[in-house]
């Protein structure tokens, strides 16, 4: 699979997980103004982590995918990170959301939306797309090795693609709230 089409593939399957919510939900708080949703989405946010969970086993390994991203980060290549910048996009885009939707969202709806928008950066962290985190470099035989095998176009963490594009077809962020 080529590059572009590796990465095709990872952002239509996260558009394809784009949760859909009703403007006009029973037992909803419509707030008088646009700030409440803001704010209630900040606090929210401040008060919740995630974790990634991705099932299945890489077929190019004996690991299972969630081991394979724990090398990953044994390596310093930890796609799974919280960062500033990861914060920052997935509080925008909760805030963009639930502001056009006009309604304080439920808990199940934060938490799905939550999810989608840190699957959204993992995926770009996949693709090169962010690098909001310090990658250590390949080694040179590692590099050189991936380069023989056709491979050497991709970005470091990716080399066929089937970690990256399980990780957007099938990975789950669990939302929970701490406070």
């Amino acid at each position: 699979m080529a590059v572009g089409e590796v990465t095709r593939e990872i952002r239509a399957q996260v558009r394809e997980r784009q949760p859909e919510f009703p403007a006009r939900k029973p037992g909803t708080i419509r707030p008088t103004d646009r700030g409440a949703i803001t704010r209630w989405v900040r606090e929210r946010f401040r008060a919740s982590t995630w974790a990634l969970m991705v099932p299945g086993n890489h077929p190019g390994s004996s690991l299972t995918y969630d081991e394979l991203l724990d090398v990953l980060e044994e390596q310093g290549r930890d796609f799974r990170a919280d960062s500033t910048a990861l914060d920052r996009f997935v509080l925008a885009e909760l805030q963009t959301r639930f502001e056009q939707l006009g309604r304080i969202p439920t808990v199940a709806e934060f938490n799905e939306a939550m999810g989608i928008a840190v699957l959204t950066w993992i995926t770009k962290r996949f693709e090169g797309k962010v690098r909001d985190f310090p990658r250590r470099r390949l080694t040179l035989e590692y590099a050189r090795a991936k380069k023989r095998a056709g491979y050497g176009d991709r970005p470091i963490g990716v080399r066929t693609g089937a970690l990256a594009i399980r990780v957007a077809e099938f990975g789950q962020v669990k939302v929970r709230k701490d406070q």
